[in-house]
């Protein structure tokens, strides 16, 4: 048997490189110049041409497997065609992943590219990729979820100036483009409904510490107070954050304390700070033996994909979010072929989708 020896090189066969198609390659098999070819292709100029001569154009590209160049139909156009997206967020909420997924499809509608970015309320983050998409050159910029003035200030440094931006989330009277939630419909939609269900002690699970006397919490202790409820249930505070795991321990101490009140002392009722919370909120009193609704009743907030599945279905405001997105990118495209016209707020109204996690009390 012959032996192979240590050092031996094995050389293997070169593949065949196939070069990149031309532009020129595609002229010379259309028989047509180089200008026509890049007018009909890159240039959407295709309507200067008599359509036999784009067929042979189209035939050729088929014939060589040409591909355009996305930077050659840039420069030609003068436009990248790509529109950025940051969320202040992350996807760690079902809601944003549907907001990316719709804003998606509208662009591509359009003809444009997303490009998208997550900077989780970091202030440099959000500077990073606002430079980063204007090095790109991207032609606008939805950003958000933005709602409170306070944010503002933050925004103005980094945008000012710079891209056609819309903002959506909050309407705050900025100087830019803003698409929105009315703010406080859906806190009133959520404690008028528990009111005209006979709840008169209603508590806040997962509220968000107020920064500001427009916050949630404030709005839902004013519609109590004008409702003339004068002993509402608790505002259970809980860390700015998505994670489920996170609310699954306020929701874990809520129902811990919620067992240790009396039966006029407990509340009946809690509008949650968003589906995620009433989602772990569910799960909480299942472990405990808690029944909802009939022990206690839950409101979610933003109507997150899957809200409808729970045992039991939740009830909750849906802010609109689809809705929202859909009229961020209408607003952007208008300020893109319009940059001079004055900034515009849109303002989109919840609605209450009555499911199974509230009782009747009367």
């Amino acid at each position: 048997m012959a032996k192979v020896q240590s050092n031996s090189k094995i050389t293997l066969p070169k593949r065949p490189t196939r070069r990149r198609v031309t532009l020129e390659q595609v002229a010379i098999a259309a028989g047509v110049g180089r200008t026509t070819v890049s007018d009909i292709l890159n240039r959407n100029a295709a309507d200067k041409y008599q359509p036999q001569t784009c067929k042979r154009v189209e035939d050729a590209v088929r014939e060589l497997g040409y591909t355009a160049s996305r930077a050659a139909q840039q420069l030609a156009r003068g436009r990248s065609g790509m529109i950025g997206l940051i969320l202040t967020r992350d996807l760690s909420n079902p809601v944003f992943a549907s907001r990316v997924e719709v804003v998606e499809k509208e662009i591509k509608r359009l003809g444009y590219r997303m490009q998208l970015a997550f900077t989780e309320g970091d202030p440099a983050m959000e500077a990073s990729c606002v430079q980063q998409m204007q090095a790109d050159a991207v032609e606008g910029l939805v950003m958000g979820p933005v709602y409170e003035t306070l944010d503002l200030q933050q925004h103005r440094q980094i945008l000012q100036g710079q891209l056609p931006v819309v903002l959506f989330g909050g309407t705050l009277g900025s100087q830019f483009d803003e698409v929105g939630l009315h703010p406080d419909a859906s806190i009133h939609l959520a404690v008028k409904h528990l009111l005209a269900k006979g709840h008169t002690r209603v508590g806040f699970l997962g509220a968000p510490k107020p920064r500001t006397a427009e916050g949630p919490s404030r709005l839902f202790e004013q519609y109590l107070k004008d409702a003339g409820l004068t002993n509402p249930g608790p505002i259970i505070w809980s860390p700015d954050t998505d994670c489920y795991d996170d609310y699954f321990e306020v929701s874990k101490a809520f129902v811990e304390h919620w067992q240790t009140l009396s039966n006029d002392e407990r509340p009946t009722a809690m509008l949650c700070h968003n589906d995620q919370m009433a989602m772990t909120a569910i799960a909480a009193c299942h472990k405990a033996g808690i029944r909802v609704p009939d022990d206690l009743s839950l409101v979610g907030y933003e109507n997150a994909p899957g809200s409808q599945y729970l045992i039991p279905a939740l009830t909750t405001i849906d802010n609109r979010g689809d809705e929202q997105m859909r009229q961020a990118i209408e607003l952007l495209i208008q300020r893109i072929q319009n940059p001079a016209k004055d900034s515009e707020k849109r303002v989109i109204y919840p609605t209450l989708i009555e499911r199974d996690s509230v009782c009747d009390m009367q």
